[in-house]
This record gives C-alpha cells, structure tokens and sequence, in this order.
C-alpha cells in the first residue's frame, strides 16, 4: 500500500494519523456498521428495484459488509465487497456466513481505487460515508459512473451543508458540499437523481451516542495497555466526537440513488 493510500484511508476513517491504522480493528471491533445509513439504502432499492434477485453489487470500501450482506440476504443479489482492512473482511466473510448468503458473497481486501480501473460494469455500486477515499467529488462520481453499466445505479451516503447556512464546522478534514453543489455534479457526472433519502435525527443521534461509548471504552483500553500511545488514540475519539457533533447539529444527511444516464 503505498504513502497516498494510507493516507487517504486514515483520512475515511476519521484518524488523523496513519500510524492509527494498526489499532482500527480493535477500536471498531463493537461496531459492525460503521456509519453508512443500511435501513435507508435498503428502503430505496426495495422501491425503485423490487426484482433485484441475481443482480451484481459492488460495496466500496464495504468495512464488515454491514450494508451489502443484509442487501444480499433481502433481494437476492450477487455482492463482491472489497475493503483494505483485513480484519473486517473477516467479520464480512463470517457475517455473510451468519445470514446465510456467503454462496452470494465475495468479500476482498483490495484498494477501491485498483477496483475502480477494472473493466467490470455492475448493476448497484455502493459507495457509503467512506469519505475522500475514492478522491474529492467530482473524482469520485466519475470513478463510480465507470463501475455502473448503463441504466444502472450508484448509491451515495453523504453529508452536506444545509443552503444559506456557515455552520462552524468542528471535524476539520473533510469539505462538506452543499446539495445544491451535489446535484450540479450528478448532473455533470451523468448520473440522474430517483430519490434522495434522508436519516432521521433521533435515530442518528442514537447511533452516534453508541458509536462514541463503544470507542471510548476501547480508546480507554488502549491507553492503559499502549500508555505511550495514549495522546494518539485519545486524539482519535476527539476527532470522532467532532465528526458527531457535526453530523447531528450542523449538517444534512443524505442516501442518494442515482442512475446512470
């Protein structure tokens, strides 16, 4: 994995630095949905693709799966999910075993970024609150307008500014688009908007609120066993407890699914 790559994964999982990678697994191992809005993306593919049994899925930086598996159990549809973080391929492959759908399954850990060079066209390609990592906008719905045949869908989890809003923005490496901004790019990606759906408050503060106990209680395990590394993982929580704050009080949450024109 080259110098850029790490970065840009540390960077999607809300590290500072990359020498907090080897400790992801261990901080997130109480999560198996690690932020993309899961009911929300099965609601709109139940509405605009009711047959979706035997179609392919791609899942972009799919973590442990915790979107595409319940997709693969409901519908029927073929998932390949590729991730850089070997232990939550793992957890992916189990989980899929758990649902029962490990024949419909194929977990990898390779960078999203050689995925996206490949000539390989799918039905549905998730790309979910995994930040910068496929690059800034624009980069990115190019590279999944590439991996969508024709008349297929792309569904995008994102934050944005609400229009007419200067929120003071307390997570501070990551720019927020506003929809506006947004839907100007699917327009000029070729991709069309059949529905936007959006997270309810109460449940994402809850979802938050979990989130930030479960890592708090590893960041305080991993200080006491690495004191040395403390400031380094205490960093980490601060940095999630910003991108909380943000996502509940100064921010939109959306699930967009697109069509390739």
């Amino acid at each position: 994995m080259d110098i850029q790559t790490t970065e840009k994964l540390a960077k999607s999982l809300t590290a500072e630095s990359t020498s907090l990678l080897p400790y992801i697994p261990y901080l997130l191992q109480d999560l198996w949905d690690l932020g993309g809005g899961a009911a929300m993306v099965e609601k709109l593919i139940a509405r605009h693709l009711p047959a979706a049994e035997g179609l392919r899925l791609l899942d972009l930086a799919c973590g442990k799966g915790a979107i595409s598996i319940p997709l693969a159990e409901k519908f029927g549809c073929h998932v390949t999910g590729f991730d850089l973080i070997p232990p939550f391929i793992e957890v992916a492959r189990h989980k899929a075993e758990e649902y029962g759908v490990a024949g419909l399954c194929q977990f990898i850990v390779k960078d999203v970024n050689l995925a996206t060079q490949e000539d390989k066209q799918y039905d549905i390609v998730l790309f979910c609150a995994a930040g910068d990592i496929l690059g800034k906008p624009p980069e990115l719905l190019g590279k999944l307008r590439r991996l969508v045949r024709p008349g297929g869908m792309a569904v995008l989890d994102e934050s944005y500014l609400p229009e007419g809003t200067n929120p003071e923005i307390r997570y501070k490496n990551y720019a927020y688009y506003t929809e506006k901004q947004w839907g100007k790019l699917f327009d000029a990606s070729g991709f069309h908007v059949l529905e936007k759906g959006r997270t309810d408050d109460a449940p994402l503060q809850e979802e938050q609120d979990h989130q930030l106990a479960c890592i708090g209680r590893r960041v305080e395990e991993l200080s006491a066993q690495h004191p040395q590394e403390a400031a380094l993982f205490q960093q980490y929580l601060h940095s999630q407890q910003n991108e909380s704050f943000d996502l509940v009080e100064n921010l939109e949450n959306a699930v967009w699914l697109l069509q390739r024109q």
